[in-house]
């Protein structure tokens, strides 16, 4: 069944070709989308990319695989090396990624929710770092992990445990890091935008200079570096350090 479904890919991927090259030539000034040859071709494109997905191996382990959509769900990962590889919209929920390598891994969307992540590997250099954004990682263990250059961009961090772990130039816009743990953390550098901290327990942590119009209400920042210790040209424009223990 595989293997048909193969053969049809490479037919459609063909008419595709052709209707391409049809396209290029003949519908590159198409005023508009009422064409019908558009339409056409906007179809082959559509029924490519479904098919894609039908016979995409969802069991292929190895760097720079496109694993986008796939369910792996509660799958053993740990020890796998998932560099660079599209795990955009992926549900790991429950996934063992255990000293797993996801060096340059795209993980947009992602539901990582009780997933066992020690020992996970996220970064090589800032380059590399590992694309988290709009990902669910609500109440899970990343404590002690390397975590530089992460884009935690709308990601949902409530509840998780990021104790003593390594968050520097990492990007939290819009996250959702409330009832976090993030103790003894090292989060220097770092943009925080527009991100809530409530009731977090930031004590001992070393905070970045900037933090802008962020929610930090309720929130332990007992012995905080940059906090307690220093002010100056600190950005907290618009945030709420109301209630806070310092």
């Amino acid at each position: 069944m595989l293997l048909k479904n193969k053969v049809i890919l490479i037919t459609i991927s063909t008419i595709a070709f052709l209707a391409g090259t049809i396209t290029s030539s003949t519908l590159a000034n198409a005023e508009n989308d009422n064409n019908p040859l558009t339409k056409i071709w906007a179809a082959i494109n559509n029924l490519q990319d479904q098919i894609h997905k039908l016979v995409k191996d969802c069991s292929i382990r190895g760097p720079g695989v496109d694993l986008s959509g796939c369910n792996l769900k509660g799958v053993d990962l740990s020890g796998a090396n998932l560099s660079f590889d599209n795990l955009d919209n992926v549900d790991l929920s429950g996934a063992n990624l255990q000293n797993t390598k996801l060096v340059g891994a795209t993980m947009v969307g992602d539901n990582l929710v009780g997933a066992k992540l020690s020992g996970a590997i996220f970064e090589k250099d800032y380059a590399d770092g590992t694309n988290l954004s709009y990902s669910n990682l609500q109440g899970d263990d990343l404590s002690g992990l390397n975590l530089i250059g992460i884009t935690f961009i709308g990601a949902n961090l409530s509840g998780t445990n990021l104790k003593n772990s390594n968050l520097e130039n990492s990007e939290f816009v819009d996250a959702d890091l409330s009832g976090a743990d993030l103790e003894g953390a090292f989060i220097l550098i770092t943009i925080i935008d527009n991100a809530n901290f409530s009731n977090t327990n930031i004590s001992n942590a070393q905070l970045p200079s900037n933090i802008r119009n962020s929610d930090f209400h309720g929130a332990s920042l007992l012995s905080t570096y940059r906090l307690s210790h220093s002010r100056t040209n600190r950005d907290f424009s618009n945030t709420d350090l109301g209630g806070d223990d310092l």
